[in-house]
């Protein structure tokens, strides 16, 4: 069924010959790229990464366990199965290109997972704090099913992906949502989310950036967590695995959120007061995030795209994966202290 659909997505396309097609075509590539470019791996780092920002802890948790699994489940099909993409087989016409797999499709995979998990984790938020549901979960699957047509729209309109990689891409979403919630309901770092607000210090003994100490964290477990990502890193870029190129990112990004809530937002083992949630406005530092976070992206695939030697990947990914944990966990903590402090 794949070249029948193929054309039907394409109908309107930027190479169709001149005329109302082409021209439609240039407007609907504009939007489909929007819409394909907020399913990457660097827009869904940036999404948990916002979420902790914001104060919107039990959102932010529940999206880096989701991300975790999207990335790692994802890249095995890329990694070990290759089926060639559409337009590098003459069927369908190219709009963009991508050297890797084609099945499935992770576009659809992420647009599934980011849309179902951030609406069903601000639901929880939500509920927490204002004791009532934002949405419905009818109301939450029928978007996600939405965001996963236009994803598989867009994907199929590029050229760059099969109907049926995106009919895998959405079943690969529904069952990675569904491990990485039955994971979430472990509570495997830290504190449970910091729902019910029962690991928030109270007003009174909440720490500022002028009561901060080094002395009230314990570095045990982050330095714990972070070795043993450091192992798991040199393992999978290890000359005869070399599983990912994204791995640094992914993992430094994710691990800089969670040392954050090690660190600073769960109680200290030795009944040290922590932290408390904010509300602020930080529109202009997300979109600085998103930002940075594509260019981090982009810059790590281009040095490993270099000839960087038998073990280079092995010390690209750990140095980029270093480099992330320590400048962006300082950031996290300084500036959940610093809006503490203005409360």
């Amino acid at each position: 069924f794949d070249d029948p659909l193929i054309r039907a997505g394409q109908y309107f396309h930027i190479r169709q010959p001149k005329g109302w097609r082409r021209s439609i075509g240039y407007v609907m590539y504009i939007m489909l790229m929007a819409i394909s470019a907020s399913t990457t791996i660097e827009a869904g780092v940036s999404y948990f990464f916002i979420s902790f920002l914001l104060g919107y802890d039990i959102m932010g948790t529940y999206l880096v366990i989701q991300i975790l699994v999207l990335a790692f489940w994802t890249q095995i099909p890329k990694r070990f199965i290759w089926r060639f993409r559409p337009y590098m087989v003459g069927r369908a016409l190219k709009a963009n290109s991508d050297k890797t797999s084609s099945f499935p499709s992770r576009a659809v995979t992420g647009g599934f997972v980011y849309s179902f998990s951030l609406l069903y984790s601000y639901n929880m938020e939500h509920e927490t704090h204002d004791g009532s549901e934002f949405m419905s979960l009818g109301g939450m699957i029928g978007i996600t099913l939405i965001i996963s047509f236009l994803t598989s729209l867009a994907r199929v309109n590029f050229g760059v992906h099969y109907p049926s990689d995106c009919v895998g891409g959405l079943i690969s979403g529904a069952i990675i949502f569904a491990i990485g919630h039955a994971i979430n309901l472990t509570h495997p770092f830290g504190c449970p989310s910091c729902m019910h607000n029962h690991c928030y210090a109270d007003k009174d003994h909440i720490l500022t950036l002028d009561t901060f100490s080094t002395s009230d964290l314990d570095f045990r477990p982050p330095a714990i967590c972070a070795l043993l990502v450091l192992v798991f890193i040199l393992l999978v870029s290890s000359p005869k695995i070399k599983f990912w190129n994204k791995t640094a990112h992914v993992l430094g990004s994710c691990f800089s959120c969670i040392s954050l809530k090690l660190l600073l937002l769960c109680p200290h083992p030795d009944g040290i007061s922590k932290n408390t949630e904010i509300n602020a406005g930080v529109i202009i530092l997300a979109l600085i995030i998103v930002a940075v976070n594509v260019a981090i992206g982009f810059g790590l695939h281009s040095v490993k795209a270099r000839r960087v030697g038998r073990y280079g990947l092995m010390i690209v990914n750990s140095v980029g994966f270093l480099a992330l944990l320590f400048s962006y966990t300082p950031l996290l903590i300084y500036w959940r202290l610093k809006q503490q402090k203005l409360e």
